[in-house]
């Protein structure tokens, strides 16, 4: 009953968005960049658009923040560095599905769990690697999860991406937000029908059959770690993105 509940409530605010939006419309020359603070969060957010942009010839790089190492803590069997290795291959294997070859991929090693903690010199050098992706890529458009969709280390990647952009000389590129964990809460998605932004929306079409083999690359998040009784990620939670449209946020700057 709650699920049928997040369903029609998700539907609603879908819906919201979708009147608010407007078709996307990417640069036809310069690279996509994702900052996913996870190997996962690129797949959940926008996977749909991911293999398109990969399947029109399109130069598409993610950059992982952590390695996800603090989604089992103090599992019996597997240590912080396994599960680190785990699902970096589990991001490496997702990418390599829709095309995107492992020489595009940049892991920056950030903590996992303490992203919204960052100060002094562990900031800073987080910033830094991130403005430095930036520099080595020369990306036409930033995709990042939304500055307020409920999750601390979402939240944080945002705000260090901004911190980079901020230093770095130049005209910035584009700054474009998907929600994630606003998917699985209808409050976080109802926040985000409100915010004053740009809405804009990329069909799933042909490639919503590629965006669900990319989140079945991830069972150390959808499945339980034996011993482990229990997934990281709730029940039912990859259901919340199986949708018509993956929908992006652009500004206000903030």
């Amino acid at each position: 009953m709650k699920n049928l509940a997040r369903r029609m409530l998700r539907a609603l605010y879908a819906a919201k968005l979708r009147r608010r939006s407007q078709p996307l419309a990417l640069s036809a020359e310069g690279p996509t960049l994702v900052l996913a603070p996870h190997p996962d969060d690129e797949a959940f957010g926008c996977g749909a658009l991911l293999a398109r942009r990969a399947a029109s010839g399109a130069r598409v790089y993610v950059a992982y923040l952590t390695d996800g190492e603090a989604s089992h803590p103090g599992h019996a069997r597997l240590s912080k560095a396994d599960i680190a290795s785990l699902r970096r291959s589990e991001g490496a294997r997702a990418m390599a599905l829709i095309g995107i070859a492992g020489a595009n991929l940049r892991f920056c090693g950030a903590p996992d769990g303490r992203l919204g903690a960052l100060a002094g010199p562990e900031k800073a050098d987080c910033t830094g690697r991130i403005a430095g992706v930036i520099a080595e890529v020369g990306p036409a458009e930033v995709l990042v999860p939304c500055r307020d969709d409920g999750s601390s280390e979402h939240e944080a990647a945002f705000r260090l991406l901004r911190g980079a952009l901020d230093a770095m000389p130049g005209a910035p590129p584009r700054v474009l937000e998907f929600p994630v964990w606003s998917w699985w809460s209808p409050r976080l998605l109802a926040r985000l029908a409100r915010r004053p932004a740009s809405v804009w929306r990329q069909p799933a079409g042909a490639f919503a059959a590629q965006k669900r083999a990319l989140l079945e690359c991830y069972p150390s998040q959808s499945e339980p770690l034996p011993p482990s009784p229990r997934a990281a990620l709730p029940r039912y939670f990859a259901d919340s993105f199986d949708v018509e449209e993956e929908f992006l946020l652009e500004g206000p700057a903030s």
